[in-house]
């Protein structure tokens, strides 16, 4: 089984962002050390990470190194660009990835999107977060629309006991 790590279940890890999930964190390193579970993230993780300024992000960047990369790919394609000599510019003529525009649709902010999308395309079975605010909240039509579990690591550290 492979399980995506949203940036937030990376930055706990670190930093025991929320103490409730700690004891299933460990359970879940413990899994896949144990080679029972493939943890991953990506390269927009990372880009995130670097973002932080707090005491901890020396020991975000050390987890982050120690975990499994899917490929990271944009959720935009630039098709080319359009002139306009009424305005006197050019724009670019964009291509959304499907995916992540449907995810967008159902309400998830862009990096969640792309995180999710990410973790489809990767073929991860199980995206892990304790974002309830917004995919937590959209986990149904998340789990409706595409081939992935959204669950807190409680939720699979249980599931996988």
């Amino acid at each position: 089984m492979k399980a995506y790590l949203d940036t937030d279940i990376v930055s706990a890890i670190a930093k025991d962002d929320y103490p409730n999930e700690a004891a299933s964190l460990d359970q879940l390193l413990e899994f896949a050390e144990a080679d029972k579970i493939e943890i991953v993230t990506s390269e927009l993780a990372r880009r995130e990470i670097e973002r932080y300024q707090g005491q901890h992000s020396k020991g975000i960047q050390r987890v982050y190194r120690l975990l499994g990369k899917v490929s990271f790919i944009e959720d935009h394609t630039v098709l080319g660009f359009q002139s306009d000599p009424w305005a006197g510019g050019s724009f670019p003529l964009v291509e959304d990835d499907r995916t992540a525009s449907a995810l967008r649709q159902m309400g998830l902010e862009r990096t969640d999107a792309h995180h999710l999308m990410l973790a489809i395309r990767a073929g991860c079975e199980v995206f892990l977060t304790c974002d309830e605010r917004t995919i937590l909240n959209r986990r149904a039509s998340i789990e409706a629309s595409f081939p992935i579990k959204v669950m807190k690591p409680s939720e699979l550290a249980q599931q996988l006991a």
